[in-house]
């Protein structure tokens, strides 16, 4: 494969050119979208008490609206929450004591979202 350069070229702008970005082919995007958003990076936990977990991540190069936090415990429920594109930490709270969550983050534009980020974690407690 035959590399190019072409600037500038900003991610979040669409383009009319029979290219894709790497990361699209790398992580099996489909083709026909226009655009292409990464996920958040170094997502992390970052404190952990009996009913609150504190995440955080390095926020994705090509630009965005927001991000879409779930989360889900083992007893199923699952909540989600928006939050705003310039935030890099948010702590979920009123959480259960003592139980797993799985959480997932991604970046949202519209109706394109990028890939899912997820992480588990327990909560403190007995």
């Amino acid at each position: 494969m035959e590399k190019i350069s072409i600037s500038p070229l900003p991610l979040s702008s669409p383009f009319l050119l029979p290219i894709v970005c790497s990361y699209c082919i790398l992580h099996n995007i489909s083709m026909a979208t226009q655009y292409c958003i990464d996920p958040p990076k170094e997502v992390m936990v970052t404190d952990v008490t009996e009913d609150a977990v504190t995440i955080s991540w390095i926020k994705p190069m090509a630009s965005f609206e927001y991000y879409k936090l779930s989360y889900q415990s083992v007893r199923g429920r699952v909540d989600s929450v928006v939050i705003d594109s310039d935030v890099t930490n948010y702590t979920l709270s009123s959480l259960f004591p003592a139980t797993e969550y799985e959480i997932s983050l991604n970046a949202v534009r519209g109706s394109q979202e990028s890939k899912v980020v997820s992480n588990s974690v327990f909560t403190g407690g007995s």
